[in-house]
């Protein structure tokens, strides 16, 4: 995916988008329910149930700004963003969290995500 590319798989869109300075190069990978991967890197990506969020969940358990995956150095940060249902990894509710490889993002106790670590 690239800087403001569109993709829309049912109950998904994703567009990319760059934050400058952000990030040292780091990538990763979010695996959607769907099988879609969406590639991490030197960008911030927001999830939510707003059209403008770069994961959009149509899911009423989801928030309208529900969380984002920021990098950091060679990783990526998840924090929950005050969503009302929570952001949970691995089963454990979170409010920010280093993702390792083959952590499971659940968002308001639905939506389902992998983190794959390149």
């Amino acid at each position: 995916i690239q800087p403001d590319d569109m993709l829309h798989t049912g109950q998904f869109r994703v567009t990319g988008r760059l934050a400058e300075g952000e990030g040292a190069g780091a990538v990763g990978t979010l695996v959607l329910p769907t099988g879609q991967r969406v590639i991490l890197g030197e960008f911030v990506l927001t999830i939510g149930r707003l059209p403008e969020c770069t994961i959009t969940l149509a899911d009423t358990n989801v928030s309208r700004k529900h969380a984002e995956v920021r990098p950091d150095g060679a990783g990526f940060v998840l924090s929950d963003l005050g969503s009302t249902n929570g952001t949970f990894v691995n089963g454990v509710r979170i409010t920010q969290h280093e993702l390792a490889d083959g952590d499971v993002i659940t968002f308001g106790g639905a939506a389902k995500i992998t983190f794959e670590a390149s």
